[in-house]
């Protein structure tokens, strides 16, 4: 495995810095269906004119022996490949023993990067902190085959933990679950999983004290929904498989119980079944859902929110500690096809969705805002970007910043090239900002207490991890 850091405050102190197919498919046809340069560090760059349209803001009507899994599988505490460079290895101190002086090329705390001049906006600010939306650091992984980034979450320590596939064409060869530094994007550890019968990994969430990796296993010639929990150093604390035949992908999300909850599709079906799962007790309660689940969200309560697709509708769900559903509800754009790709909980308590609307000829980013205790529209907009963007996740941070990532086609579908995306929205679903970087698409974002953004997708045949400053 080779990966390959570009660590952007180091830059700042010399001279100024079957998954992917689809993406390019949807934006290339309309909606047909279900690098090594470096990146600008400068503030947000818009992606181009936008307009607005929806309802406002107005109301509206988921211990087992590490054998209960077959297939090869290694832990790393360290990437032996890791190329990572920190901008604070700069920071020495002089040997006359100065203090801290913005501006001399140097990096030391309090500072966040130092470029030796006094220019904002050009990533490091005349202050010795980032500029606006620039780009901190970014990691590429290559496994030798077509790779994509499943999933991405962030510890409450601020730990970033990473999901990748690798593809051979015909079935998923090899799955890692990484964990990076969020301050430079250095590797903590990794596990690999690979063989016929290894984990499929699809899914990743952390909580305090605890990782938790879903995914499916083959088993009798069928996919299972395969659980892993694991301690932050890696180590393995229970894991639990769960028959369900024609098994197709598995979004996880931890419960404040530390169980797992779960939402898992089904090949050749519109149904997912939504689960919680437990060390001791197994499976503590299982639902169907007629909707396409396309993500899994908990609240502090324990409440399940799922996001997914029904009947060429956005659709959004919500669950009791029990497993009973409370409500749902569907959202429908301006456009032949609406998706809700993702779900997530605010500080606020209310529900946060995202995904495309799907025209005849561009592709527009849709955000809603549902309140959680009954499921009334608090807002819906629909965002026309120049081009297109494909919408994969929304995520809502400690103090209320919102964040969407996806993919943008500046020229339009059936034209190249693809950028991942990222744009920040506020309560009423106003676009404040949107900039591209290089990598070519964005699969999930997530805001930590500092209010950087972490994000993971593909570049070229690479799972990239990138941060971005607030």
């Amino acid at each position: 495995m080779h990966d390959d850091t570009r660590d952007h405050r180091d830059n700042l102190t010399k001279a100024q810095p079957a998954f992917i197919a689809c993406v390019s498919l949807v934006l290339a046809c309309g909606g047909c269906g279900g690098s090594d340069s470096p990146s600008n560090t400068g503030g947000a760059s818009a992606t181009g004119s936008s307009t607005t349209s929806g309802t406002g803001d107005v109301g509206s009507t988921t211990d087992a022996p590490d054998s209960m899994e077959t297939g090869a599988s290694s832990t790393t505490t360290d990437d032996p490949a890791d190329t990572s460079t920190s901008g604070d290895e700069t920071g020495e101190e002089s040997e006359t023993g100065d203090a801290t002086q913005c501006g001399d090329g140097i990096v030391q705390d309090p500072e966040q990067c130092d470029d030796a001049n006094a220019v904002d906006g050009d990533g490091c600010e005349s202050d010795c902190g980032f500029s606006p939306q620039a780009l901190v650091w970014e990691r590429f992984f290559d496994l030798g085959f077509m790779e994509s980034a499943g999933d991405l979450a962030l510890s409450p320590e601020g730990e970033v933990y990473v999901v990748g596939r690798s593809f051979d064409g015909e079935s998923v060869r090899e799955s890692i679950v990484w964990n990076l530094r969020s301050a430079d994007g250095e590797v903590l550890w990794t596990e690999s999983f690979t063989g016929d019968a290894a984990l499929t990994a699809s899914s990743v969430d952390a909580g305090d004290g605890l990782v938790a990796v879903g995914g499916s296993v083959e088993s009798d010639g069928t996919r299972q929904e395969s659980i892993r929990i694991y301690a932050p150093g890696g180590e393995l604390q229970w894991s639990s498989v769960t028959p369900q035949p024609d098994l197709m992908t598995t979004y996880l999300a931890l419960h404040p119980s530390a169980d797992a909850v779960t939402a898992s599709r089904e090949f050749g079906t519109a149904s997912s079944q939504v689960r919680r799962t437990g060390a001791q007790d197994g499976v503590v309660w299982s639902t169907g859902t007629s909707a396409t689940a396309t993500d899994i969200a908990v609240d502090e309560a324990g409440a399940v929110y799922v996001s997914g697709m029904a009947g060429g509708e956005g659709w959004v769900g919500k669950f009791d500690a029990a497993g009973e559903l409370q409500w749902d509800r569907t959202w429908a754009g301006a456009g032949i096809e609406t998706r809700v790709y993702s779900v997530a909980v605010g500080p606020d308590g209310d529900v946060r969705t995202t995904g495309p609307v799907i025209g005849d000829d561009d592709v527009d980013v849709a955000v809603q805002r549902w309140s959680s205790a009954d499921g009334s529209m608090l807002m819906a907009e629909q965002v026309d970007i120049e081009g297109s963007v494909l919408a994969y996740r929304v995520d809502v941070g400690a103090s209320g910043k919102t964040v969407v990532c996806g993919a943008h086609n500046p020229n339009g579908p059936g034209t190249e090239p693809l950028h991942a995306w990222l744009a920040e929205f506020d309560e009423r679903g106003a676009m404040l900002w949107d900039r591209d970087l290089d990598a070519a698409t964005c699969l999930r974002v997530k805001v930590d207490s500092d209010d950087f953004v972490v994000l993971a997708g593909s570049e070229s045949s690479d799972v990239w991890v990138a941060r971005v400053a607030p």
